[in-house]
């Protein structure tokens, strides 16, 4: 069991793991009833930037609520959270890549021209990515149901509508950062460069914010949305096992963090299809001479692959590195989902996922 315990967590980062995990748990307390230890990827939320600085307040009542629509509308809930899957996770994936971005912290004080080019080619095109791609689908949640619970019809759930609904719920708070003008304005090409401000025009209405202050508007957003994403991802967790899908996105983010090492990183994940064998590619950067080590990361990766995204035929690792060729391996998918649902499986099963 030992054998099998050390494949499936890395015995060097045991210690450093457990110690995230504690800390992830002192923080978010609600993980204590997890059914499982698979939350690593929660830790960006206490120690990364941008995503450290979440809104606590939206966090907070956003996990209320769907807790709630659990205990009052479960079937209705469950179904509408499956039904749009493919929308929550392209969010959680839009979100991972914004978070990531290179700009968040930078420090240096630009001048005026570099401030409106740093607005207009960063800021201006994030903020509307945001938007569309992460707001609205995790808004249009709250606001399906709020339609539902007034009786009203749920049709033609725009942007524009979806913040008019929230507005009528307890929580408001969740579209206070969202700036309607600012948004069309980007959307449509209504923006008129001042002198040290910035015009912003929809149809009905224009709004005049100073260059720091859109830089401002954005980073409320970004922090409303980590808070969104945060609470869904705590939910999933905990109600998993009452039939309740995580995020594809969230899962590959904990393959990564589950993996990661100082010789072996996961850089990506992608789903395909050769002739009819469905197939889950795996980008992976290794950094070491030793063969050993990447044969413990290549084990471990296949087999926590299959257990983050079941379902594939074959999970294959593409496998770059700087300091030698490259390589891959093949992982047998349906093996590995047959060892992985033997409660009494050993190390020595695992002989042969390997294709």
């Amino acid at each position: 069991m030992e054998a099998l315990r050390n494949i499936l967590e890395n015995p060097l980062l045991r210690i450093n793991n457990s110690r995230k995990r504690a800390d992830i748990i002192n923080k978010f307390p609600e993980l204590k009833r997890c059914s499982h230890f698979h939350f690593l990827s929660i830790h960006k939320y206490i120690k990364k930037s941008p995503q450290y600085f979440y809104s606590h307040s939206v966090y907070t009542e956003f996990f209320k609520w769907l807790e709630c629509k659990d205990q009052t509308n479960k079937v209705i809930f469950k179904k509408y959270l499956l039904d749009n899957e493919a929308d929550l996770n392209h969010a959680f994936l839009h979100l991972e890549e914004i978070n990531g971005l290179d700009w968040h912290d930078y420090f240096e004080k630009p001048d005026d021209f570099e401030l409106i080019r740093f607005v207009d080619q960063q800021i201006h095109p994030t903020y509307l990515r945001l938007t569309e791609a992460v707001f609205t689908p995790i808004c249009r949640i709250i606001a399906y149901f709020s339609r539902i619970d007034r009786g009203k019809g749920i049709d033609n759930l725009n942007l524009y509508d979806i913040v008019e609904e929230i507005k009528k719920t307890g929580l408001d708070k969740v579209v206070k950062p969202y700036n309607h003008t600012v948004r069309n304005g980007i959307a449509h090409g209504g923006i008129v460069y001042l002198q040290k401000s910035i015009l912003y025009r929809d149809k009905s209405k224009e709004e005049k914010l100073n260059n720091t202050d859109i830089i401002r508007t954005f980073d409320d957003l970004l922090d409303t949305c980590n808070a969104l994403t945060l609470a869904l991802s705590i939910f999933f967790l905990l109600y998993q096992s009452y039939g309740y899908n995580l995020p594809q996105q969230f899962l590959l983010n904990e393959l990564k963090e589950e993996v990661r090492a100082p010789w072996w990183e996961v850089v990506g994940c992608t789903p395909s299809k050769i002739t009819n064998i469905n197939q889950l590619i795996i980008y992976v950067r290794s950094h070491t001479f030793d063969y050993r080590k990447v044969q413990i990361s290549v084990f471990q990766t296949g087999i926590l692959a299959e257990k983050f995204s079941p379902g594939y035929d074959r999970y294959f690792l593409s496998i770059q590195s700087y300091l030698s060729l490259p390589g891959f391996a093949a992982f047998d998918g349906n093996k590995l989902s047959e060892i992985r649902n033997n409660e009494n499986s050993i190390f020595e099963d695992y002989k042969g996922v390997i294709e």
